[in-house]
Formats: C-alpha cells, sequence, structure tokens
C-alpha cells in the first residue's frame, strides 16, 4: 500500500507546481532564497521554470505509480522500488538546480 503514498506524493508534487507557477512572490511556497525573497521579477523567472519542472516529474511519476499498483506483488515491489528512487533522485535533483537557476539569471 506504500505505492499509493508515491502517487499521492507525486500528485503533491503536481500541485505544488502549479501553486509555483500561479502564486505570487509570497515566504511559504516557491524557491525562497535571499536573493528570490528581494527580487519579485526573478522570484517569478525562477519558479515558472521550477513549476513546469516538477509539474513534468509529478505527472510522470503518478503514472509510473499508477501502473506500478497494477502489477503482481513481486513485479510491483521491484519496479516500485526503482520508480521510487527515481522520483526521488530526480525532484532532489530539480530542487538543487533549481536554486542554481537563480544565480544563472
Amino acid at each position: 500500500h506504500f505505492i499509493f503514498v508515491g502517487d499521492v506524493g507525486a500528485i503533491f508534487l503536481v500541485l505544488l507546481g502549479l501553486l509555483m507557477l500561479f502564486v505570487p512572490p509570497n515566504t511559504w511556497i516557491g524557491i525562497r532564497i535571499p536573493k528570490t525573497l528581494t527580487n519579485p521579477i526573478l522570484w517569478r523567472n525562477v519558479n515558472k521554470i521550477s513549476g513546469v519542472g516538477f509539474i513534468v516529474i509529478g505527472l510522470i511519476f503518478a503514472l509510473l505509480f499508477s501502473k506500478d499498483a497494477l502489477k503482481p506483488d513481486k513485479e510491483r515491489s521491484e519496479s516500485f522500488d526503482k520508480h521510487n528512487i527515481l522520483f526521488l533522485s530526480l525532484t532532489t535533483l530539480w530542487a538543487l538546480i533549481s536554486i542554481g537557476i537563480v544565480y544563472l539569471f
């Protein structure tokens, strides 16, 4: 049943990405480092790029986790373990890249 937690996490990531696209600069949602908190235009640009990345990652893994749930037990466990590690790795990597984008602008 942990596979559904992964699916909910992926859907949450999609919702977070959508919020990053449409929520104005704030101290709660988005890439919040001193440089973006003091520059609303930079905040908007960085969070648009980051939000799209999180949406894409979330949609891909929501689909993969849903497909994993339909597989037989042994195959499901192996596939979910692989997808879960990849999901967490890509999400962390994209968050770090998003912070790095701040310094490119």
